[in-house]
């Protein structure tokens, strides 16, 4: 079963130890520096299977209405997908709901298949292909979700 703590800069610096990315809120250089600026900026959690680490996932509030989904995860993710899969849909919902977010963006490099594929599992929307915007000079798609926030309650 998966469970959550606060993120730590101690986790996030495991997932780059030892992880990869999954999705990211920005094009710029992906570091613990910006990941520790993704957590001031919203909700974010670590997520552990017994007492190893999974993933650590965030929102950052962009700006109002609008939010850029970010996670870093290991390969213990291999282990515990639907649970992954269902946690992160979890926290989405209730993020939408709290935050009010009528928007919630991520940018995914154009290879990562797997990743492309789970985020329109997920429900985000393939919105168009961000040309030589990563680091290396390569492609990501920019993926959104349109929460139904006007069946949140106030």
């Amino acid at each position: 079963m998966l469970t959550e703590q606060p993120i730590s800069v101690k986790h996030l610096k495991e997932t780059y130890a030892r992880g990869r990315i999954y999705l990211k809120s920005t094009p710029f250089h992906d570091s613990v520096d910006i990941a520790k600026k993704y957590v001031a900026y919203g909700p974010s959690v670590s997520l552990f299977l017994e007492d190893t680490l999974v993933a650590c996932i965030g929102i950052v509030l962009s700006s109002p209405g609008v939010g850029a989904a970010w996670a870093r995860v290991t390969d213990e993710v291999e282990k515990c997908p639907l649970q992954f899969t269902r946690y992160v849909h979890r926290f989405i919902e209730n993020a939408a709901e709290e935050f009010h977010l009528r928007r919630i963006e991520v940018l995914v490099d154009k290879k990562f298949y797997k990743s492309i594929n789970w985020l329109l599992f997920l429900g985000f929307e393939r919105e168009g292909l961000l040309r030589k915007v990563n680091p290396d000079g390569s492609d990501s798609y920019i993926m959104a979700l349109f929460p139904d926030i006007e069946n949140y309650s106030e």
